[in-house]
């Protein structure tokens, strides 16, 4: 007699399949700047930065011809913001192919990088490891691509409900899933590739000039230090 799968297996099981109905699909089409989104969102309570962080990424996404939205509402009343973030981009695949997530306390700082140099068609979740606090997936910029495999992933994240109430919340959700299955269509990068950490403390690879993207998750002179970090990339860039 068989033995009956267990709930873990049968998600590995899942995600397999989604996999392999995602490979033809990321390879069928040649990518265009208007298949490319740029996503951010904010609630009022951190408008302060946020709204540095706005004006730096439209003034990028213009400067190559990439969508971009900035949500300021409809945010899910029973989790915390950083939650939405699945919400949002499951909503934005009804209108672009790729979607380049970016949190509110980022900014892009060499705009000669474009968002296509992440697009890899062999995976449809293009993501960064930091090493800061400690070695762990980090959430807050990162390439996702509209597949069934990256709808299935969204989804895993969102009913990873043990995690509602986590300190670092929808990321904590996604590092527990991927220590606990086997992914091939996520692609895992150095930090500093799309998400380079200034000032975080004991951090080996900092943020260094050139580097596309410059974050400051958690500091609390956040406002201070973005708006230096953007006049400093407007005045040597022309990002707003």
């Amino acid at each position: 007699m068989s033995v009956p799968m267990s709930r873990q297996q049968l998600i590995q099981l899942a995600i397999r399949a989604a996999e392999r109905l995602s490979v033809h699909a990321s390879r069928a089409n040649v990518c265009k700047p208007s298949d490319i989104l740029l996503l951010t969102a904010y609630t009022h309570h951190i408008a302060d930065y946020a709204e540095i962080s706005r004006r730096n990424k439209e003034a990028y996404a213009k400067r190559h011809g990439y969508a971009f939205r900035a949500v300021t509402k409809g945010f899910d009343a029973g989790r915390a913001p950083s939650w939405s973030k699945i919400k949002f981009i499951q909503s934005a695949f009804r209108d672009y192919r790729h979607v380049f997530w970016t949190d509110a306390d980022a900014l892009i700082m060499n705009p000669e990088i474009r968002l296509e140099t992440f697009i890899d068609s062999d995976y449809d979740l293009h993501i960064t490891r930091a090493l800061a606090p400690f070695p762990h997936i980090q959430c807050g910029n990162f390439l996702i691509s509209r597949t069934v495999f990256s709808r299935l992933f969204l989804w895993l994240v969102w009913n990873s409900t043990a995690f509602i109430n986590h300190s670092v919340w929808e990321q904590a959700a996604v590092n527990h899933l991927m220590k606990c299955y086997t992914f091939r269509r996520i692609k895992v990068s150095p930090n500093r590739l799309f998400n380079s950490y200034a000032e975080v403390p004991n951090d080996p690879d900092p943020y260094q000039e050139g580097d596309f993207m410059v974050h400051f998750p958690g500091l609390k002179n956040r406002t201070k230090l973005m708006t230096e970090f953007a006049t400093a990339a407007a005045a040597a860039t022309g990002v707003a």
